[in-house]
């Protein structure tokens, strides 16, 4: 049954809106319009982390159990990525018959492959280098970032309910001084690959839509003109008072309200390809710059090709992944028991062990096949410690 919102709609022209901003740059070809390559792929991006933020936090309104929340975002980002890695390596080096430096693309894979602590390995020598940016698929650095901004927020729900708000408000103040406190590439944060000046942009956006996500049930009944009153906003703000949380705060609402809206709602039924074709689209552009340089037949094509993709892993693979994600989180969930366990043994089990004159504990197991009385004992004995 199709979703009663156009989220799906929305999410799909951000994946092709950054796709079309790339063409600039991977065609060497600036805008004709007097405003920068950059900013035509950052919006749509910002657009993304806006409905990231909503939604995430939507989703751990209903549920913030870790391992039901892990298994979803594994289950949902992995297996798309690694098939990105894997055929964007495995098809330029057949295709570039780059066989001297097969360990760079097995490297790309694995380095990639581990994201969330790894500043993005993207280039391989031998690769697009007649390109005017060699790079093999420059969009995965966003992924890092979106990662850890969903981790922030599920550390957000382990708050108590009233102070919720308050953290995601502090949060957002924090990313609009890294954004405007720091260059571009200045000073890693330690541990991580992320720079504060990216985490603060993408941040604020985060988290502006988090925002919008705690205060949707009291403008839930008025979304739609709220959201139009945002997207006013935007309009002003990006004129007035840019790289701002009022900016972010203005895209969350305006993304929020009129996303709400079901006119597109039927979009959602030929599947959700948004994905497959933000982290598939790149390698696609820059084959076909080598193939036919310049701007309108590479965009032509790869908007095609691209969107044909994503909705071709979605039906083949990624739908089939993500209904694996309640067996998933109970894997996890399971893992996680089992190392408390052992890592803490039963106080009543210890007992038992005293008892026998033993001094270790018996083999829970034993304990859980013991007749009824014993059992009944062991109860007793829980109670009395």
């Amino acid at each position: 049954m199709a979703r009663q919102n156009s989220f799906d709609f929305i999410r799909l022209c951000a994946a092709l809106g950054v796709l079309i901003g790339h063409q600039f740059i991977i065609s060497g070809t600036d805008p004709a319009w007097g405003i920068s390559n950059q900013n035509i792929s950052e919006i749509p991006l910002h657009v993304f982390f806006s409905l990231s933020g909503f939604l995430i936090y939507e989703s751990l309104r209903r549920s913030n159990d870790l391992a039901s929340f892990v298994a979803a975002r594994v289950t949902r980002i992995g297996p798309t990525l690694i098939g990105a890695l894997v055929l964007a390596s495995g098809f330029t080096l057949f295709y570039f018959q780059n066989y001297d430096h097969l360990i760079n693309h097995i490297k790309y894979v694995y380095r990639n492959a581990f994201f969330i602590f790894r500043v993005l390995s993207d280039q391989i020598p031998g690769i697009f280098e007649v390109n005017p940016t060699p790079r093999i698929n420059s969009p995965l650095w966003t992924l890092a970032y979106e990662v850890w901004l969903y981790f922030s927020l599920y550390l957000v729900f382990r708050l108590p309910r009233s102070a919720r708000i308050w953290a995601i408000v502090t949060a957002l103040i924090v990313m609009n001084i890294c954004w405007v406190s720091f260059e571009v590439n200045e000073a890693m944060i330690p541990l991580t690959p992320l720079f504060p000046m990216r985490l603060g942009r993408l941040g604020c956006f985060f988290f502006a839509g988090a925002l919008v996500a705690a205060i949707w049930p009291a403008i839930r009944e008025r979304a739609v003109p709220v959201g139009a009153a945002g997207l006013c906003a935007l309009i002003v703000f990006e004129v007035i008072a840019p790289a701002t949380a009022a900016t972010a705060l203005a895209l969350a609402l305006a993304v929020a309200g009129l996303g709400s809206a079901a006119l597109f709602s039927l979009f959602s039924r030929g599947g959700y390809a948004s994905y497959g074709v933000y982290v598939f689209a790149w390698p696609i552009q820059q084959t076909y710059q080598t193939i036919f340089p310049g701007f309108w037949l590479g965009l032509s094509l790869s908007l095609i090709t691209t969107a044909a993709l994503g909705y071709v892993t979605w039906h083949l693979y990624e739908k089939r992944c993500i209904s694996h994600r309640r067996a998933v989180a109970g894997l996890l969930s399971s893992l996680w028991r089992r190392g408390q366990t052992k890592a803490r043994p039963d106080p009543a089990v210890a007992i038992v062990g005293r008892i026998n004159g033993a001094d270790r504990c018996i083999d829970p197991d034993l304990i859980a096949n013991a007749p009824a009385p014993g059992i009944a004992v062991l109860d007793a004995m829980r109670e009395k410690l």
